[in-house]
């Protein structure tokens, strides 16, 4: 059942009739915000269920009924096909849907670049970010600091290609919002708190002007009264 379900979400989907696209997905999720930032970049309307995967019970029925890997997010497309992973769910709207924002680049060089730099972002920076944070969570007689140290380490050194990099320009790749900046707003706004990044000054600019973009606002604002309640309950 477990590998029949997955193949199902490489597979091409049986022709269905149109339906409104669904997304399952957590506020708080940095993966789910790049994803909600594209959603609303392009203007495309969804349903959305907020999945409780810290409920062990909510994330059981999840892993049961929608995806046995029980991440978020995922999506059923209006056509019915079943897409995990966020770079994947955006390359599919974009692939799908003319609306709104361009998010990958028609030209392949620049497209080739958008992709560079959402995987480095996801892999070096949005995965560290959780390493960090989710070891905060821990008993101290659990922690890993050898691994929280080794993430540090890590982000500094995409803080300082970042940095560089965002020299030459007001978004990652050409000038323009891509792919690239879903990935990059959500974990900047939460490294903020967890490995700051003041000290680099480019960085420190590039995030003022993506907190001002409409699509990561409305995501930001969605995502703090979740954010709050989750302050109360660590409290």
């Amino acid at each position: 059942m477990f590998y029949r379900h997955l193949q199902q979400c490489m597979n091409e989907a049986p022709h269905k009739e149109k339906q409104t696209m669904k997304l399952y997905y957590h506020p708080l999720s940095g993966y789910s915000q790049k994803v909600l930032i594209a959603l609303y970049e392009k203007n495309i309307s969804f349903d959305g269920e907020i999945v409780e995967l810290m409920d062990p019970q909510a994330k059981a029925a999840y892993k049961k009924d929608v995806y046995p890997i029980g991440k978020v997010p995922f999506m059923i497309a209006d056509d019915g096909r079943e897409i995990p992973e966020s770079s994947i769910i955006i390359e599919y709207l974009e692939n799908n849907y003319t609306s709104g924002t361009q998010l990958i680049p028609s030209d392949k060089h620049l497209a080739r670049q958008v992709r560079f730099h959402d995987r480095m972002i996801d892999l070096y920076f949005q995965n560290q970010i959780g390493t960090i944070f989710f070891d905060s969570l821990k008993p101290k007689d659990q922690q890993n600091p050898e691994g929280v140290q080794e993430a540090r380490n890590t982000i500094d050194t995409v803080y300082g290609f970042l940095n560089e990099h965002l020299a030459n320009g007001e978004w990652m790749v050409d000038n323009q919002f891509s792919m690239a900046e879903c990935a990059s707003a959500p974990v900047l706004n939460y490294a903020r708190q967890t490995h700051p990044y003041e000290q680099h000054k480019n960085i420190e600019a590039y995030w003022n002007r993506i907190q001002e973009r409409p699509s990561v606002k409305r995501v930001l604002d969605e995502a703090a009264p979740y954010m709050e309640a989750f302050m109360e309950n660590m409290g």
